[in-house]
């Protein structure tokens, strides 16, 4: 399903009275349960808690604000940037056109020169 699609049958829910929950884990998806009214029944004699969630993990309402990320994710995405800057860096001609010496070659090639 598109996000497009997504996103109007969420539109359509919430115009319904549904609640809608954006979660990351089976945890998040609970306390989503709990905030939204769920009752849930004892068990062996034990109330239910939620959990404690980290930043990351805790459930939205708004998925067009993005959230935190997790923090291997985060580490992987800046890895990747830093792999990409360091290629465009390599990339780049040594001298751009307008830092070039007048009458170098714009394109960053040495030229050797004659007193």
């Amino acid at each position: 399903m598109s996000a497009h699609r997504q996103r109007a049958i969420r539109a359509e829910l919430i115009a319904a009275g549904a609640e809608w929950w954006l979660v990351r884990s089976a945890n998040a998806a609970m306390v989503a349960l709990q905030l939204s009214g769920v009752r849930f029944r004892k068990r062996f004699g034990r109330k239910w808690r939620p959990p404690k969630l980290a930043d990351w993990e805790q459930p939205r309402r708004d998925p067009s604000i993005p959230g935190p990320r997790h923090p291997e994710v985060r580490e992987r995405e800046r890895l990747s940037k830093a792999r990409q800057r360091a290629r465009r860096k390599l990339a780049a001609p040594a001298l751009s056109g307008r830092d070039a010496a007048p009458g170098a070659p714009r394109d960053g090639r040495a030229t050797r020169m004659t007193l």
